[in-house]
């Protein structure tokens, strides 16, 4: 390849701006299981993003999780995007949700009391993040709900708005102390999601809620979509039923009787050199391997009487980008399936639990990763979602030279592979619109 893997992220960009031009990713799909795999993969995914949301940690901090269940022990290992100073409260987070979940998993019957616990970690846990978003963008509810209550609104609609309302009021109320009580808190927010939950079901869209969301519009300060939004508010809520949830199911049970043993892997170095490696003969090296991209995905394509055209258009694309910026420091999710190429007892489960869906350059490391693991390896998955974010970011490295390290290069030359696919996929496809 004439080109790096990072420098090809960086040329993917300008060459498709909007993401719908990009091919989907089958390998990205989590892997497909019952029920009870499912559930597990949404409580790693919830583990990661409460972990995410405790206090200290930066707002665009992310954080991945893993979990390994041995013969009589069990190990979460936690990576973050960039340093987190307070590592030693995660892992007081997580120890006492697990022993939460232990306690209650051998329990009779469900106990209103015991769930009262579990609902002051999570809330304790997400309380500054929570207040911040009740303050910061709540704007929006009360003037968005009177601007709409003005419009003709059908009573189904003016219901749900009426709900929405009232449970952000109770909220604000109840938060906006230095010591809320979290009992009076549980009690009115579980009707609150009842009742807002209910009027919520009877929409059959939200499309009729744009029009309120533009004239609220501020200059520089775009609205935030009004369900996403109350949505957000409820994820605390929803994560307590989670957990409680998840004492009764059988895998959850068996792993809550092993003491816990909580891992933060050290950040990785922040990325120091730029994307483009050598300037020297770019165009040359840039149009080599658009060439040889298309190629990858259609020789037949990069026959074609139109190919340097599409290259020519595209390379001017290229050259418009005043400058390519700095890499992103290697993602937490990346950084945790680097940590497992050398496996370490016990056996991780295949699934590593993130607090928001990984990039597209994350999705596609995970998607080489599984198309070169030989036999003896794990066939990690991750959670499904939009890959928008196509920003090149640094490549984690092990920390030492064995088979881990040849593992990790495999892993690197296949994403060089699939990417240079997924290039020549775009440009064919314009090849292809040139032809009709």
């Amino acid at each position: 390849m004439s080109l790096s893997v990072l420098e090809a992220m960086s040329i993917l960009q300008p060459i498709a701006p909007d993401a719908v031009l990009l091919p989907s990713l089958p390998g990205c799909s989590q892997a497909k299981g019952d029920e009870e795999t499912k559930f597990l993969h949404k409580m790693l995914d919830t583990v990661a993003s409460l972990v995410k949301s405790s206090s200290g940690t930066p707002r665009k901090q992310a954080c991945a999780v893993s979990l390994s269940l041995g013969q009589s022990s069990c190990m979460m290992t936690i990576a973050f995007d960039f340093s987190n100073e307070r590592t030693e409260d995660v892992r007081q987070l997580m120890q006492s949700i697990w022993r939460w979940m232990k306690e209650a998993s051998v329990l009779p019957e469900e106990s209103a009391e015991k769930n009262q616990e579990l609902f002051e970690i999570v809330f304790e846990t997400s309380l500054n993040k929570f207040r911040r978003r009740l303050k910061e963008k709540g704007w929006c509810v009360d003037t968005l709900i009177t601007k709409a209550m003005e419009g003709d609104l059908s009573k189904p609609r003016k219901d749900f708005l009426l709900a929405a309302e009232s449970m952000y009021n109770d909220l604000l109320r109840q938060l906006d102390v230095d010591n809320p009580d979290f009992t009076k808190l549980a009690n009115s927010l579980s009707i609150h999601v009842k009742n807002y939950a209910s009027a919520k079901s009877k929409m059959g869209g939200f499309h009729w809620l744009r029009q309120y969301e533009r004239q609220i519009d501020k200059p520089g300060v775009k609205c935030p979509g009004f369900v996403r939004y109350m949505d957000k508010l409820l994820k605390p809520y929803n994560q307590y039923t989670l957990f409680c949830e998840a004492t009764r199911k059988p895998f959850i049970r068996t792993a809550c009787s092993f003491p816990l043993t909580v891992t933060v892997l050290p950040p990785p170095d922040p990325p120091s050199c730029p994307v483009f490696e050598s300037t020297i003969d770019l165009e040359t090296r840039v149009r080599l391997y658009l060439k040889s991209a298309i190629h990858s995905y259609s020789p037949a394509a990069a026959n074609s009487s139109y190919t340097d055209q599409v290259i020519d258009e595209y390379w001017q694309r290229i050259q418009q980008v005043d400058r390519f910026p700095p890499p992103l420091g290697v993602h937490c999710e990346c950084t945790l399936l680097r940590h497992h190429l050398n496996p370490h007892p016990p056996t991780p489960y295949p699934y590593i639990g993130v607090s928001r869906p990984p990039c597209f350059q994350c999705a596609l490391y995970f998607q080489a990763y599984r198309a070169c693991a030989d036999g003896g390896r794990i066939l990690f998955w991750t959670r499904v979602g939009p890959h928008g974010e196509r920003r090149a970011c640094a490549l984690p490295t092990g920390g030492s030279h064995g088979p881990d390290d040849a593992a990790g290069e495999r892993v690197v030359k296949e994403m060089g592979i699939q990417l240079a696919k997924v290039i020549g996929y775009v440009l064919t496809q314009r090849i292809e619109t040139l032809l009709e």
